[in-house]
């Protein structure tokens, strides 16, 4: 992996509700969020990609206009900002 950098676009957004239960006894209080995007070039050979069978069971290459059309609704602007962002470095 090659570091390609960080996007200058934070996201940020407030939940519906700011108090989410989790499990049975613990309650969270935050707000929202506000989220890096850091870019990576993969580099090395697709064999040598091992997904952790617990986080992913597949993965797939995609371009930028394939990634706006499968995104959920809610993720589409932060994605069109970060891959304008990432259109501009020469990869």
């Amino acid at each position: 992996m090659e570091v390609l950098g960080e996007a200058r676009f934070k996201n940020s957004y407030i939940w519906n509700n700011p108090t989410r239960k989790l499990f049975r006894f613990k309650t969270y209080h935050f707000k929202g969020q506000i989220q890096d995007t850091v870019f990576f070039k993969f580099v090395g050979d697709e064999s040598e990609i091992k997904l952790d069978q617990m986080e992913l069971l597949q993965y797939e290459w995609l371009t930028p206009e394939d990634v706006l059309k499968r995104i959920a609704p809610e993720r589409v602007f932060h994605a069109e900002k970060v891959l304008a962002e990432l259109a501009q470095i020469q990869v």
